[in-house]
């Protein structure tokens, strides 16, 4: 594989995998750590980031973004302290190598700025680093640093100074890094490797036939190394030479040079050790500076861990109970976990790769070897990490939209204050200017049909001291928001480009989520659509934004019913009841005991009159525009059934982030993830032929009713446009809040398999369900089709069938113009399981 792309591809996974275990929770102080930078408010991220790592203390991205903070804050020595912890967690992460060099820098340390160049350069050829490399004016600091980097790559780039880096070397020549390594006696190496764990000398004796008066480590290190000996099992030489950046020189003692130089630097011995994924388990090993196989190594025998997420070391001990004291379970299975019918981990397939693969060009190996050298290892450690990646860390965004400072509290109370009075007609319209905030001018003017009302808080707000009128303004929602900023260049996404779209979507829903009373139910005509908003100790602001953006709808013909599931608290009865009194279209009602959310959704469900429902959150909100767009949806479709519409999620300031375009309708994807979710419009009817909500899956009432809707037959429409905003507050099942709803999420998977028939059981993944079938009850034949022009890619297919597959009752055509039929034919006379090579026209 290409140097540059194992490179590329390992930093990319490493840095998904990295995040998603350092930062485990997007912690509260990460997030306004995060808002203070974009807003450039150093001190603000400063003070944000130590509290998140002082929880996270592994959290490689957050070390680096506080480096950037203390740096723009001009406090360059707690800047590379910051640096430095993110180092000791990664030293193989490129960029960082050049920040830290751009830090000494700025610091005046030119020879030491070099270092951490070349150091960057030589892990993946890192343009910004190959850059700065080609500045005349520092040729001589380079030629330094080379010659230092060179003479010993684990130097600490964060603590080299200039006095501290060696002489150059004459520049014109180039500088071998074992240079010096060759003059070493090699008795003296042979004293070192017989020290290293990676050195087995039983397993070397026996492999090689070293006889029993010869040193096995000195054999190794004067003649084995040379010859292309292995040290241990869990080295394979070929894999390391093909990780060096550089030619290494024919027998080399590529031992010597990964314990010195290779291990330090973050290569694995052999393609089955993934020493990214096993820092990651045992961050203990970090901190102590360990090469990770080592640390393994020395660990193993007594515990049962495991170097790979290929490999269950725990299942494979309870399997194989008599594996010697010394001995690493891994290390058993490469030798005899096969022959004894073990294997690596639950749902692989040795036995059939072996049968399929066995007469291989690299014959001899374990299955789990095979199977690595099929389809290549990165693919297999990605594939074997997926399920347990953070699907927050997934996907480039933007930053949040930048918010306009806000006004001091007394300069905002004084804005409500002059706002009502306008209101009440005390001084002319516009005299105020454009201060008053729409959400505040949406609610007044509604609550106008009630002076006795307004005229109460219009007396409360006069009256009360600053501190008891921020209470007054916040209960009746005309404190001014922030506002979104307007857009300019800062950004800097290239145009037309994705990001730039993804910009443009939240500027425009930034505008859509603004309450505008002039526009309030323009749109008279269509079906009336009832919105069930069941609420339980709701918090009233963002309660009264819910409110607000029903009321604020363009699309007349709608009614709210809202339903109490006994909360016990007046204030928020009082809020509810001031709304119902402004417009009659909001109907409420209070259950005696709690029954929990799909009971109040039921209860709601009985209040509505209306042709379809439409299901709500208390703390969410709608654009201005969501009735108007479903009702000509189903205008232009009359037999619609089912409408669900693409959503976002939405701050404290109803600031829209994370917008989720959605596919279209698809009932086998529903069953892995209830993908339909906010807004979802039904016909009512059907929501009550099918028996509404059920209370057995609360937090997951809606997912259950849409697979028992799925499977009415109904005649569905996705809505390519966002009119749903969930919002992110601690607590919240969009900022991960309920972690009950998991358990009835998996219920309603299991309950439809169970309604449908389907043997087998439903599984929870991180981000999703699986409906995992019950192979023994299914006895059907299955032909598999790989279409393709590539007989590597016929055989990398045909081995992750052949690996993970627990059904037999499978066949693989080869359905392509082109297919090799040596590589078919192969495949085909080694495995119990038939291919056919099959012809088709393109």
């Amino acid at each position: 594989m290409n140097n540059v792309f194992r490179t590329g591809f390992g930093r990319l996974m490493g840095a998904a995998s990295r995040a998603g275990s350092g930062s485990g929770d997007r912690t509260v102080h990460r997030v306004a750590g995060d808002a203070a930078r974009d807003a450039r408010d150093w001190a603000g991220a400063i003070e944000a980031y130590r509290r998140h790592v002082a929880l996270n203390p592994g959290d490689f991205a957050i070390h680096v973004q506080m480096g950037h903070a203390l740096k723009e804050a001009r406090d360059f020595t707690a800047s590379m302290e910051a640096y430095h912890a993110a180092y000791r967690i990664d030293a193989r992460d490129s960029d960082l190598l050049v920040n830290i060099g751009h830090l000494h820098k700025m610091r005046g340390q030119q020879a030491a700025a070099c270092f951490a160049y070349v150091a960057s350069y030589a892990l993946d050829a890192n343009a910004d680093a190959a850059t700065e490399l080609e500045d005349p004016l520092l040729a001589a600091d380079i030629a330094v640093a080379r010659g230092a980097f060179f003479a010993d790559p684990t130097r600490d780039p964060v603590v080299l100074t200039a006095d501290l880096l060696a002489p150059a070397p004459t520049p014109d020549i180039p500088v071998d890094p074992m240079a010096d390594r060759a003059a070493e006696p090699a008795a003296d190496r042979g004293d070192a490797i017989a020290q290293s764990p990676l050195f087995d000398e039983r397993w070397y004796r026996q492999r090689y036939g070293v006889a029993p008066g010869m040193d096995a480590a000195q054999h190794y290190a004067t003649i084995g190394a040379a010859e292309g000996h292995e040290p241990h099992r869990l080295f394979d030489s070929r894999f390391y030479r093909s990780q060096v950046m550089g030619d290494l020189p024919p027998g080399a003692n590529l031992l010597d040079h990964f314990l010195k130089v290779g291990g330090p630097n973050g290569l694995d011995p052999h393609p089955l050790f993934a020493g990214r994924w096993y820092r990651e388990r045992h961050p203990e090993s970090a901190r102590d500076g360990a090469i990770p196989v080592l640390h393994y190594l020395t660990r193993a025998p007594d515990e049962a861990i495991a170097p790979t997420p290929l490999f269950d070391a725990a299942r494979y001990r309870e399997a194989m109970p008599d594996i010697g004291e010394t001995e690493t379970a891994f290390g058993h299975y490469l030798d005899h976990g096969d022959a004894a019918d073990v294997t690596p981990i639950e749902g692989f397939q040795a036995a059939r790769i072996l049968d399929t693969f066995g007469g291989s060009p690299v014959g001899g190996e374990s299955a789990l070897e095979l199977y690595v050298h099929f389809i290549g290892r990165d693919q297999a450690l990605a594939c074997a990490t997926f399920d347990s990646l953070d699907p927050s860390e997934f996907g480039v965004r933007p930053p949040p939209l930048r918010l306009e400072p806000t006004a001091p509290a007394d300069e905002r109370i004084a804005a409500a204050d002059r706002l009502l009075q306008r209101l009440v007609g005390r001084i002319a319209p516009g005299a105020d200017g454009p201060s008053a905030d729409r959400y505040a001018m949406a609610k007044l003017e509604l609550l106008r049909r009630d002076p006795v009302l307004l005229d109460a808080a219009v007396r409360d707000l006069q009256h009360a001291t600053v501190a008891a009128a921020s209470e007054v303004v916040a209960m009746f929602g005309v404190l001014p928001l922030h506002a979104v900023a307007p857009g300019d260049d800062q950004d800097g996404f290239p145009p037309a480009g994705l990001l730039e779209r993804y910009r443009a979507g939240q500027r425009d829903l930034a505008h859509r989520f603004r309450l505008d009373h002039d526009r309030v139910g323009a749109v008279t005509h269509g079906p009336k659509i009832s919105i069930l908003l069941p609420i339980y100790r709701s918090p009233v602001v963002y309660l009264e934004r819910a409110i607000l953006s029903v009321l604020a709808q363009t699309y007349d013909n709608w009614e709210l019913c809202i339903v109490d599931d006994c909360s016990r608290e007046t204030a928020l009865a009082d809020v509810v009841m001031r709304f119902c009194a402004a417009d009659p279209r909001i109907t409420f009602a209070g259950a005696r005991r709690n029954g929990g959310i799909a009971a109040a959704t039921n209860r709601a469900l009985d209040l509505a009159t209306g042709d379809y429902v439409a299901l709500f959150d208390h703390d969410d909100m709608l654009t201005v525009d969501a009735l108007e767009i479903v009702a000509r949806r189903i205008a232009a479709a009359p037999d619609t059934d089912w409408l669900y519409s693409d959503e976002c999620k939405i701050g404290v300031d109803d600031q829209p982030d994370e917008l989720l375009t959605k596919p279209d309708w698809s009932p086998s994807l529903l069953m892995s993830v209830m993908y339909t979710g906010h807004l979802s419009v039904y016909r009512s009817s059907l929501v009550r032929s099918v028996g509404g909500f059920r209370s057995a899956y609360d937090f997951s009432q809606d997912y259950d009713l849409a697979l028992r809707i799925s499977e009415t037959a109904p005649v569905v429409h996705h809505i390519r446009d966002v009119l749903y905003g969930w919002r992110m507050i601690e607590g919240s099942a969009a900022s991960g809040g309920k972690p009950e709803a998991r358990r009835t999420n998996i219920g309603a998977v299991q309950a439809a398999m169970d309604r449908r028939g389907w043997h087998g059981r439903a599984v929870a993944l991180p981000a999703s369900n699986r409906a995992q079938a019950d192979y023994a009850a299914f006895d059907q034949p299955v032909s598999i089709i790989i279409p393709s022009d590539d007989a590597g890619h016929i055989v990398r297919a045909v081995m992750s069938i052949v690996a993970w597959t627990g059904y037999d009752r499978y066949e693989i055509p080869d359905r392509h113009q082109f297919a090799d039929r040596r590589a078919v034919s192969r495949l085909d006379r080694r495995s119990a399981y038939p291919l056919r090579a099959v012809r088709c026209a393109v």
